[in-house]
């Protein structure tokens, strides 16, 4: 059973690398700094064109999902990543979710099925398309919070809605510099209606949405490249506001950094160390590690000899032109592979970091031998 720890406080209160609450951290928010939850993205359909949007062109307007980066066709292909990652819960987004609505409950009914129903299961939405039918399925099929991105005033219709279902229902939204007031009436209107929580996001570049951002007038942070100048600002300047204006309602302020740092990180580490074959070791980030052997020629009686030296279970020959060994035994392979003086030149020997979900090698470093 998922069990939420967190204590109440009307006092700001810090995590790493720069998260600020007031409250209570949402429990899905939770599970995501600890890189619990699997990350889906349902489809790139949306009813709204924001200019703030990060979501890249590969995936806008298109009706096509992902799940933890990986695109995936079906459903079971998204509960094969869930399970990858000994998944706790999941985070739905867009796009717009509510546009796939018969695709959205299926996911969340055969997530809670398969995974248990303390699977917790977030989901964001700007809540336009939102019916009161829909809020009573989504809190019938066991959503554990709805996060709606304020676009308009159909948006708090749509959190009336969600509330008066019974359903766990916050705020999520980018926090646009030096917009102080308005987001000072979006708090107080939140907690008077009975939202229970307001995450502030700090405001992300991407590729997609760079010349807007510029057209504006607004800029990138020096040590963070990807977030804009003044939107921490304004959030924290929220924050202090919040503390002595507001009664109940949690505050979250969530870090551009956050999201690379924190939550990629640890969900590459939970994949990581659950698909890491015995002569691979994880990384600090989350990386799979090991040394690989090549030869023009064939090596196999070499490769048999390291294979008796290390163990086994420590070695994986492809080919006799090929094979993978535990860094850990570097040493070792180095000394046996200076000994085969007839085959020493056409030997590479290099280490590898490999990403655990798509495999792809994403750094090679050749060693002298």
């Amino acid at each position: 059973m998922v069990k939420h720890v967190m204590s109440w406080s009307r006092e700001i209160l810090k995590l790493p690398f720069g998260t600020l609450y007031i409250g209570s951290l949402p429990l899905g928010c939770s599970l995501c700094h600890k890189g619990q939850k699997l990350v889906l993205f349902i489809t790139g359909l949306c009813n709204r064109r924001c200019w703030y949007c990060p979501i890249s062109d590969e995936r806008r307007g298109k009706d096509i999902m992902f799940a933890n980066e990986v695109q995936v066709r079906d459903l079971d292909e998204i509960i094969k990543q869930a399970m990858l990652m000994d998944a706790r819960g999941t985070g739905i987004t867009g796009g717009e979710p509510l546009l796939v609505f018969s695709r959205l409950i299926k996911i969340i009914k055969l997530l809670k099925s398969k995974l248990g129903s303390e699977h917790h299961i977030h989901l964001y939405t700007n809540g336009e398309l939102l019916s009161r039918n829909h809020a009573i399925l989504l809190k019938e099929c066991g959503l554990d919070e709805l996060r709606i991105h304020i676009t308009s005033e159909r948006s708090w219709k749509g959190v009336e809605i969600a509330i008066n279902a019974g359903l766990l229902v916050g705020i999520e939204i980018p926090v646009i510099p030096n917009q102080l007031d308005y987001y000072k009436r979006l708090i107080l209107r939140a907690e008077s209606l009975g939202v229970k929580f307001i995450n502030l996001n700090e405001l992300e570049v991407s590729e997609s949405n760079y010349m807007a951002m510029k057209l504006r007038g607004y800029d990138v942070k020096d040590d963070v490249p990807y977030a804009v100048k003044g939107s921490e600002r304004t959030a924290v300047e929220l924050l202090k506001w919040a503390k002595e204006n507001t009664k109940r309602i949690t505050i979250h302020y969530c870090p551009a950094k956050v999201k690379d740092a924190i939550q990629l990180k640890s969900r590459l580490k939970r994949i990581a160390n659950k698909v890491a074959k015995p002569y691979e070791i994880v990384d600090e980030d989350g990386l799979l590690v090991k040394c690989v052997i090549s030869s023009e020629g064939n090596m196999l009686p070499l490769l048999r000899l390291i294979s008796e030296k290390v163990g086994k279970s420590k070695i994986h020959i492809v080919s006799g032109r090929y094979a993978e060994v535990s860094i850990a035994h570097l040493d070792e392979v180095i000394k046996l592979i200076k000994r085969s003086t007839d085959i020493k030149r056409k030997i590479k020997l290099y280490v590898v970091r490999e990403h655990p979900i798509t495999h792809l090698i994403l750094e090679k470093i050749p060693l002298d031998i």
